[in-house]
């Protein structure tokens, strides 16, 4: 990958990261030649690094895109038996068993567990729901 492509994906991320959460897709729309793998994990770098500096809300609403983006993009890993796992939540489940538990990684778990809570019927599934919750 070029310097000049990543200078273009740290731009995008700094612009999602400064518009409203209404404007995210289409702001990403918007460059479709940016929108691949390397963004995704770009997304990923930047999230880790807002989580180390506390900006717990900016890291989450970056995890959350990129889930969302990799969705989209199909870039879903498919590694290990899903049965009955929606894409953003296997991506969202990969995420949490890649940190395990690192104590650094605290407010990162929490943020995934909240976003992953909002993908898991408690009624339909109350094993995993209460795993996440707790």
């Amino acid at each position: 990958m070029d310097d000049k492509r990543k200078w273009a994906y740290i731009k995008l991320i700094q612009t999602l990261l400064s518009c409203p959460q209404s404007q995210e897709q289409e702001l990403l729309q918007q460059h479709p030649d940016l929108l691949d793998d390397g963004l995704i994990q770009g997304m990923k770098f930047f999230a880790e690094m807002l989580y180390q500096q506390g900006q717990e809300n900016k890291a989450a609403r970056l995890e959350r895109v990129s889930v969302q983006l990799a969705q989209t993009i199909g870039m879903q890993k498919t590694s290990s038996p899903r049965s009955n796992v929606p894409d953003g939540l296997w991506i969202i489940l990969q995420e949490l068993d890649r940190i395990g538990g690192d104590m650094r990684c605290v407010s990162k778990r929490v943020a995934l567990c909240r976003q992953a809570l909002e993908l898991v019927s408690r009624r339909k599934d109350e094993k995993r729901w209460a795993e996440l919750k707790g």
